[in-house]
């Protein structure tokens, strides 16, 4: 369901923002999990832009279907791309709203996908900005499987799961995102809990 329909959308009780259309796969997680995107026009958007979507949605309902925050499980930054690849923007965008909404859980569904070299310093910036969540996409548990599955224009299988076991070393709660028909679900489970993760199947 649509409430600002050029960026917001309302998926199982969270407000969610579409900030960029940059993936690091073939297809955008959110697409995948059949999240609500039909309504929503692929496109990269300012901080500014993103912000005012966000209050929209705020001033013509959202907060209406729940009593508190805890039940409307806040925002969650997903769409046709990976927040990971709008830090900049990402960045600016959760300055000004804290400052607007305060204690907000702020969550990313992301690909993951992230340079082995560049995971300890990307999840410092998340904490720093106040993200608390990530739900990872996950549906393999080998290197070859996830290939397929995935199809990655960058990075690995390998850079997943480390990016996953670091996020958990800077107390960001970790879902792994498991597809229903994923083969070897057992697998895939046994792997996100050893890297710290809880799983969710999608």
């Amino acid at each position: 369901m649509s409430i600002a329909p050029t960026l917001t959308y309302r998926h199982q009780n969270r407000l969610m923002l579409s900030l960029n259309c940059d993936n690091p796969a073939a297809v955008s997680i959110a697409s995948r999990c059949q999240h609500p995107l039909t309504a929503i026009e692929p496109q990269s958007v300012t901080a500014a832009q993103a912000l005012e979507a966000l209050q929209q949605a705020y001033q013509t309902g959202y907060e209406q279907h729940a009593a508190n925050e805890f039940e409307l499980l806040g925002v969650g930054i997903a769409g046709h791309g990976d927040p990971l690849l709008a830090l900049p923007t990402l960045g600016e965008l959760m300055q000004r709203f804290k400052a607007i909404r305060h204690g907000v859980p702020i969550s990313l569904l992301t690909y993951g996908l992230v340079s082995p070299v560049e995971a300890e310093g990307i999840c410092q910036q998340l904490v720093d900005m106040g993200v608390e969540a990530l739900e990872i996409y996950l549906p393999a548990a080998s290197p070859a499987a996830y290939e397929t599955a995935v199809q990655p224009l960058t990075n690995d299988f390998s850079a997943v799961c480390q990016f996953i076991s670091v996020a958990v070393s800077h107390e960001l709660r970790v879902t792994a995102l498991v597809p229903e028909h994923a083969p070897a679900k057992s697998d895939i489970r046994q792997l996100a809990q050893a890297l710290g993760a809880t799983v969710q199947l999608v």
